[in-house]
């Protein structure tokens, strides 16, 4: 009997869940000649959506299909010489995170929406009766464009908008076609969008119902107890030189003392160590032998944005960007990029950009140096690339 009931209440939980995404398909429109502009459409770092998803491939729910629930987040944003900017958007459904780049403009916003199936752009300002091609993505088509329609009521899991603008659009290409029906709030973004595909693995209809937004999703500030710097912590890279084309391996491992830890790098056939002291929120990287001096530093917390100088060598660091990072050993969010710049000269270029992970430490490195002869002509010093193969904390 208790079984019985728990199906019952499982069922009718997915036809009230159904019933929400449904009640989007309010046939009244609003009058309206407002404009929608972009400044009103939300593209500010740590914005996050949270989806209803419907698929109707996937059977796991009686005759519906299935629900799942899938975050879209924006990490960072990268201006562009071409274009305005470049932001790196994480969707994370099912299980899987895939970040993907959206084109941002003065007056245009190009969107990719979850995979390669279904991108469209948005041209503002835009209002009811507007209408451009859709020529993003893989279109092949003049014909394809988005329209416009109306502005109209909605009602979402996360709440009722009365200002919905209710767009419709299609595109083409040589193995794949999409329909698709939109709708944005101002301030809020996209709280609904249907579509249709023809596309290998994609076939089928989908929906993404808005169940929350979250305007200002604060990622966990980076402490320096989040810092790996324990005993007997081991990282294995793959190292990459291309001036010489040769691929290596290095074992870092940590070996604590009383007052700072070792860290030793065994190439094989070669090895070093450096010392890493944990001094307050600083930690410093020592070099070691006849002469030490601090290489490198962190100063945490870290937030994207800050930047700080080390000293005696007055190195100038900086948080460039906190995204995702997939190397060898796995997918890492949130990942800190730092990259520190060099005092060389004003002809020379020595940049290190190091990923670090909480909890986990240096993911990816990169170090390029180069410098100029007596005639003028760039020399490459050092291009090298170090990517995390596995790491081994132990207990």
């Amino acid at each position: 009997m208790k079984l019985e009931k728990l199906s019952i209440f499982a069922i009718l939980s997915v036809i009230f869940i159904l019933f929400l995404i449904n009640c989007g398909k309010n046939k009244n429109p609003v009058q309206s000649n407002l404009e929608f502009t972009i400044d009103q459409f939300p593209m500010q770092v740590g914005a996050q959506w949270e989806y209803y998803v419907l698929d109707s491939l996937i059977d796991c729910a009686p005759i519906f299909g299935c629900i799942d629930s899938a975050t879209v987040t924006i990490l960072d944003s990268v201006p562009s010489m071409i274009e305005g900017a470049n932001e790196h958007w994480l969707f994370d459904f099912r299980g899987e995170q895939k970040v993907v780049t959206q084109t941002v403009r003065i007056d245009e916003v190009e969107l990719l929406w979850s995979n390669y199936v279904l991108r469209f752009p948005l041209e503002f300002p835009m209002k009811v009766g507007d209408s451009w091609p859709n020529n993003a993505g893989w279109s092949i088509f003049d014909t394809d464009s988005i329209f416009v329609v109306d502005q109209r009521n909605i009602v979402t899991p996360s709440g009722s908008y009365n200002n919905a603008y209710y767009l419709t659009g299609e595109v083409h290409g040589c193995e794949e076609s999409a329909t698709f029906n939109i709708w944005i709030v101002p301030y809020v973004g996209i709280v609904k969008i249907e579509y249709s595909a023809l596309a290998t693995g994609f076939e089928g209809k989908h929906s993404w119902s808005l169940k929350s937004y979250n305007p200002n999703n604060q990622i966990e500030p980076f402490t320096v107890d989040k810092f790996p710097n324990n005993d007997w912590i081991s990282w294995t890279y793959e190292i990459y030189d291309a001036l010489s084309s040769i691929y290596d391996t290095v074992i870092v491992q940590v070996a604590e003392s009383a007052t700072v830890a070792i860290w030793n790098y065994d190439f094989g056939d070669s090895s070093y160590t450096e010392l890493v002291s944990v001094e307050g929120d600083t930690v410093k990287f020592i070099t070691t032998g006849s002469i030490s001096y601090t290489r490198n530093s962190l100063l945490f917390p870290l937030v994207s944005g800050k930047s700080w100088v080390t000293y005696p060598l007055g190195y100038v660091s900086t948080v460039m960007s906190i995204t995702n990072l997939l190397t060898p050993a796995g997918q890492f969010y949130p990942t800190y990029k730092i990259e520190t710049a060099e005092n060389c000269g004003a002809e020379c270029s020595h940049i290190e950009s190091v990923w670090y992970v909480p909890n986990v430490g240096i993911v990816q490195k990169q170090i390029d140096r180069s410098d100029v002869d007596d005639q003028m002509n760039l020399i490459i010093i050092q291009d090298e690339q170090w990517r995390l193969l596995d790491y081994n904390f132990r207990e």
